[in-house]
């Protein structure tokens, strides 16, 4: 019978050491998770934040075209000298 009751104090011991190691790989999948929440969100916001850029190249490159008979969006300079 000590044999038995040496192998289930061992199992007992192994449970609580895989337990421990358990949580310690949760609790590092938890913060890489939270890493990669935050990584995606950055990655989101620089997306975002090139479309808006290429965008405005666009339109300035159309308001910058010289068309045959459009003047440039430019005030007027006249110079008088009497």
């Amino acid at each position: 019978m000590n044999s038995m009751e040496g192998q289930v104090t061992n199992l007992h011991d192994e449970n609580a050491s895989l337990k421990v190691h358990v949580a310690k790989l949760q609790n590092h999948i938890q913060t890489m998770t939270l890493k990669i929440y935050e990584v995606t969100a950055k990655y989101e916001a620089a997306v975002a934040e090139n479309a808006g850029l290429r965008s405005e190249i666009q339109r300035l490159r159309r308001v910058g075209e010289v068309r045959p008979g459009v003047f440039p969006n430019r005030p007027a300079v006249c110079i008088y000298r009497p």
